[in-house]
């Protein structure tokens, strides 16, 4: 691993005064809360993380974004909704591939692709199983340290459905809700490991502010593929970042944008945000065409049981951009 420019936002989960007093009355009065801390800590104690994570309120905001995303990406009870999250993805990278790697017969460990903030490792792995070289970039580097710690117990030989959390802890849950736990990693998952294990060579990760660490020339026309998944409301500079996509992406590759779920218990954007009209104005000004603007709702992210993930219903965003 090789850290970029920190950017202390990234790794960061604020709460306000009301949030931190629903915590504590949760804390108090509340077993079925007590009990799913408790067990989702002990997951993360297994995997050698807590200790690391921010102390006080804060740690418990960190600990329900980690077992979140872990459930979300290794667990087969949301394998529907992961399913039909990375689906979006994986068509426009699918097409992209075809041309590079079929027309202009281009190996496949040539194509460099560069992922930023999406998810936690399994669309990585899905990936690089594929054969392409490939960057990791989280912004937050407590996100970074958990998935390769739970990929390296993965690898040392844990056991499929090994591991138990609460992926719905938050005083804010029904108390139905708050009581489903859920297994893994799923047998597909520690598949899909051994299978990238044998190809090392093909994988770095990078750590900190995507513009500190991509947006300079010596990083021009490095990527062929890039794609994000990070709310680009909790995006301090959403110009700069766009500007240092086109920088790093080569001359007719592909933008891949989706503001996917993400466990948000700020009512509002963290920074101010620009309009899709905007977002997609500003990226053509740098000299994206665009492949496909759209939105929707992600009220239908389901579990395998068919059940929502989410009480509330976010707004989800896709874009996909070429250079030109």
């Amino acid at each position: 691993m090789f850290k970029a420019g920190e950017n202390p936002h990234d790794s960061s989960i604020p709460d306000t005064s009301q949030e931190n007093g629903q915590l504590q009355f949760s804390l108090r009065n509340n077993p079925n809360f007590r009990k799913a801390l408790k067990a989702n800590e002990d997951f993360l104690e297994a995997i050698g993380i807590t200790k690391d994570l921010p102390s006080g309120l804060e740690h418990i905001s960190y600990i329900r974004k980690l077992c979140t995303m872990f459930s979300f990406d290794w667990s087969r009870f949301f394998s529907a909704g992961r399913n039909e999250v990375y689906s979006y993805y994986l068509r426009h990278f699918k097409q992209k591939v075809e041309v590079d790697v079929i027309k202009k017969q281009m190996p496949r460990s040539n194509i460099v692709v560069l992922l930023s903030d999406v998810g936690l490792g399994r669309l990585l792995n899905e990936i690089r199983a594929m054969g392409f070289s490939i960057i990791c970039h989280f912004s937050d580097s407590h996100l970074a340290d958990a998935y390769e710690k739970f990929e390296k117990k993965c690898r040392e030989g844990m056991n499929s459905d090994s591991l138990t959390i609460y992926p719905y802890f938050s005083h804010r849950k029904l108390l139905s809700k708050r009581k489903i736990d859920v297994t893994f990693p799923e047998t597909e998952a520690i598949e899909l490991l051994n299978k990238t294990d044998r190809r090392k060579q093909d994988y770095r990760m990078a750590v900190g502010n995507f513009v500190n660490h991509f947006g300079h020339d010596s990083m021009k026309n490095n990527y062929k593929i890039i794609i994000t998944g990070r709310k680009l409301s909790n995006i301090p500079d959403v110009i700069s970042f766009i500007e240092a996509v086109y920088l790093v992406l080569d001359n007719d590759g592909i933008w891949i944008h989706q503001g996917i779920y993400e466990e948000n218990e700020i009512e509002q954007p963290k920074y101010p945000q620009l309009t899709r009209e905007s977002l997609v104005d500003i990226a053509r000004m740098c000299g994206f065409k665009i492949v496909e603007n759209s939105t929707g709702l992600l009220n239908d992210l389901k579990t395998s049981k068919r059940e929502p993930m989410s009480d509330k219903i976010d707004a989800i965003l896709q874009l996909c951009f070429v250079k030109n």
